[in-house]
């Protein structure tokens, strides 16, 4: 039975919708913002995390598909909520307006992507095995699920990479991505600007195959339903020794760095001739402003 998620505040729009295959032990969460390229906001966030905590709690799951509509799996954060955390904070009497504080920032980091109850930490740490089916642009959020998915499986549409690095620096953990594929494939990934094609992903060990577009719902269905013929305490087990092996190469202390990056990040100054996202919607708007980051970019 498919439902959408509720978590959210009331009033907002439902972004995630949670379902089971009925022949086997996987559950399904899809990501249902396909007009927004599955952009992430703060709204969508905690309703991925209450999706997962719901498929957590079944014991009759035992594997969860990770898949999204539209033509792109998730092409990062939303641009109206990076705006939101560099947007001025109401001036006082007789002050200027300034910037949001630090502890705003840390703490949205922290919440939301990166300390023990963000999306990336509960990804990672999920007690279920979670497939991932990317397609079409996997920037940002996108790579990070690629990162801390158990298994990635992509069809040829798929991109690579976090576009926004180039505009602010790196603003989060790179501790798995340096694991992944390695110091010099993450550097030239970070330092170069690069978008990888899904046989790029494939060939650095970022993602496990690649398969035709019409086949990948049912590759990573089949993949999901492999792993579930594991017995439950046997994952558990499996799930418990890869985490300790992470906790052992200090992925912990890459998540704790990566929250206070995110905060660091946003304290950035544009030179001349740098492209400025966020002035950019300012005074062309949104549409625009992509459009021309892209062409800046040339991703």
């Amino acid at each position: 039975m498919r439902r959408r998620s509720n978590l959210g505040r009331p009033g907002m729009a439902e972004y995630i919708t949670t379902d089971r295959d009925p022949g086997s032990h996987v559950g399904y969460i899809t990501l249902d913002r396909g007009a927004c390229g599955n952009a992430f906001d703060s709204n969508m966030v905690r309703q991925f995390c209450e999706a997962l905590t719901a498929h957590e709690e079944d014991d009759a799951i035992k594997a969860i598909v990770l898949r999204a509509n539209g033509p792109h799996f998730s092409t990062g954060v939303h641009i109206a909520e990076i705006a939101e955390i560099f947007r001025p904070a109401p001036a006082e009497r007789n002050e200027k307006r300034k910037l949001l504080n630090q502890r705003i920032r840390l703490t949205h980091g922290r919440d939301l992507w990166w300390g023990p109850e963000g999306l990336c930490q509960r990804l990672l740490h999920c007690p279920k095995i979670t497939v991932v089916a990317a397609h079409g642009d996997c920037f940002e959020t996108g790579l990070y699920f690629a990162l801390y998915a158990d298994l990635t499986i992509a069809d040829p549409s798929a991109r690579f990479g976090n576009p926004k690095w180039a505009q602010i620096g790196v603003d989060g953990d790179i501790s798995m991505l340096i694991a992944a594929v390695g110091l010099r494939r993450a550097k030239e990934l970070i330092y170069c600007n690069r978008i990888w094609s899904a046989e790029q992903a494939l060939a650095y060990g970022l993602i496990d195959a690649v398969v035709p577009g019409d086949r990948l719902n049912a590759e990573a269905l089949q993949l999901a339903r492999d792993c579930a013929t594991i017995m439950r305490d046997a994952i558990a087990a499996e799930k418990a020794i890869v985490v300790a092996s992470l906790a052992r190469m200090q992925i912990a202390m890459g998540m704790a760095a990566g929250a206070v990056l995110s905060g660091w990040a946003t304290n950035v100054h544009f030179r001349e001739g740098e492209f400025n996202m966020l002035k950019a919607v300012r005074d062309f708007g949104q549409d625009e402003a992509i459009d021309r980051a892209r062409a800046y970019f040339d991703f």
